[in-house]
């Protein structure tokens, strides 16, 4: 069975312009991993203080997110592409979530 890892980080974008790297700091704020199948699983809702996520899957899959805080948001395939061992990294707002499908 294919997971989506989720790690949430306070601070992990630099404004544009910026001599500082674009890299999460160590260590994050919290971390999830979901289960990834063909019915959408969401998140639990991301940390007060998380304003950004980094998602890397081990299986090709597709993901969405809550449109506002603690909206449960539905995935379905081909709702945001994210392929197999491919880290993305996503400005949200804390009580956002993401949900996963295949």
């Amino acid at each position: 069975m294919a997971n989506l890892y989720i790690w949430e980080f306070g601070n992990a974008v630099s404004s544009i312009g910026s001599a500082l790297a674009q890299v999460p700091p160590a260590p994050p704020v919290a971390n999830q991993v979901l289960a990834i199948s063909g019915t959408s699983n969401p998140s639990a809702a991301f940390n007060a203080a998380t304003n950004a996520v980094m998602l890397v899957a081990d299986g090709d899959c597709s993901v969405n997110f809550g449109t506002s805080v603690g909206s449960t948001p539905t995935a379905v395939t081909g709702t945001y592409f994210l392929p197999s061992k491919v880290p993305l990294m996503f400005a949200v707002s804390p009580g956002q979530k993401v949900a996963v499908v295949t």
